[in-house]
């Protein structure tokens, strides 16, 4: 009975944290956005009045066509391993995860945990390890190739990223050199720490390895067997996971620097430095995965706006196009809503 009594009082309190949490990254991402804007109040308002909103069209079409190939590539991945997902609703789903990343901790990691709990109801009994695996694996091949792809760009970048100051303070060398080692430590750490999975047969023959799996086999009832021999199935089509990725830098990536350059065709500057722009919002987009505000927002424009100026954007270009990006996103984002209706998976259950 103290059990349930504790169960029951604790359920509030949990409930309350998650509340306050998500209360202060909406904070954070609301006070960044503040800042900015009012720092650069007579910037943005200009480029404001002299933005060209027709170049809302084609950035809406580039971001909305990645969000579309997000659930075709998973759809690609569940069929590997044979869970019973339809293309329309792997797209449906997929932006209904576009959705719950606004209120989920963890951004867009935050969309997958509810692309977990769709999915559940959807795949027969026993084959829920399959499901979860396959957004397990959407998620590491799309990591793989943002990791890679920035790794590529700051190798080429070196210029503008030793150009990097904030509100005009000038950073030592050290802490430069150090800032982009730490950047390309982290996408390396990141690649290294996905594709292990493929290398859990080795994993076992460590002891204590060994002893953990049994025991995690035996309390999932077989769940790590399923997901290993998935995996396994994965490995032997490395060929689809190749290509996914590449898929992955251009039409996923690369679209939303698109989405991005034709905001700043719109602000009408005249200018359009490809790397510069690619550069910024790939590493913005990275520091937008860190679960620290709501989708990234606050964090992704401060450092999209910094890395802009440091490629030698203007002051109206550079203050505007962040804010502008992260209003698409959240349009976006809150677009997807619709796709509940149009979900017809979500209205049965497989047995």
């Amino acid at each position: 009975m103290s059990d349930i009594s504790i169960s029951a009082a604790g359920r509030p309190a949990f409930k309350f944290r998650k509340l306050l949490w998500l209360v202060l990254k909406f904070g954070l991402a609301g006070g960044i956005i503040w800042y900015l804007i009012a720092s650069h109040a007579a910037d943005f308002q200009t480029a404001l009045h002299n933005f060209n909103y027709y170049f809302l069209i084609p950035a809406g079409i580039a971001y909305f066509s990645h969000m579309v190939v997000c659930g075709w590539r998973w759809y690609l991945l569940a069929k590997v391993i044979g869970v019973p997902l339809s293309l329309p609703e792997a797209v449906a789903v997929t932006m209904q995860g576009y959705f719950w990343s606004l209120a989920i901790p963890g951004g867009a990691i935050g969309g997958d945990f509810a692309r977990v709990a769709i999915i559940a109801k959807r795949v027969p009994k026993g084959g829920k390890a399959e499901g979860v695996l396959s957004i397990l694996m959407d998620r590491i091949v799309g990591m793989v190739a943002l990791f890679v792809l920035t790794i590529l760009l700051v190798a080429v970048s070196i210029p503008q990223l030793m150009n990097v100051s904030i509100n005009g303070v000038e950073l030592s060398f050290g802490l430069k050199i150090a800032g982009i080692i730490g950047l390309v430590g982290m996408c390396l750490a990141g690649i290294a720490a996905m594709l292990v999975l493929f290398f859990h047969n080795s994993l076992r023959r460590i002891t204590i390895c060994d002893r953990l799996f049994v025991w995690g086999d035996a309390r999932s009832h077989g769940m790590i067997s399923r997901m290993t021999a998935a995996i396994d199935l994965y490995a032997k089509d490395w060929k689809l996971l190749a290509f996914l990725t590449v898929v992955s830098v251009f039409l996923i990536h690369l679209m939303t620097v698109v989405a991005v350059a034709f905001l700043v065709c719109g602000v009408g500057d005249g200018r359009l430095p490809v790397l510069a722009v690619i550069t910024a919002v790939t590493i913005g987009n990275i520091v937008g995965l860190l679960p620290l505000t709501v989708s990234g927002l606050g964090l992704r424009d401060a450092t999209i706006l910094i890395l802009l100026k440091a490629g030698n954007m203007s002051d109206e270009t550079a203050a505007t196009v962040p804010i502008m990006y992260s209003c698409l996103i959240l349009a976006f984002n809150i677009f997807a809503a619709l796709f509940f209706v149009f979900d017809g998976g979500g209205k049965r259950e497989r047995a």
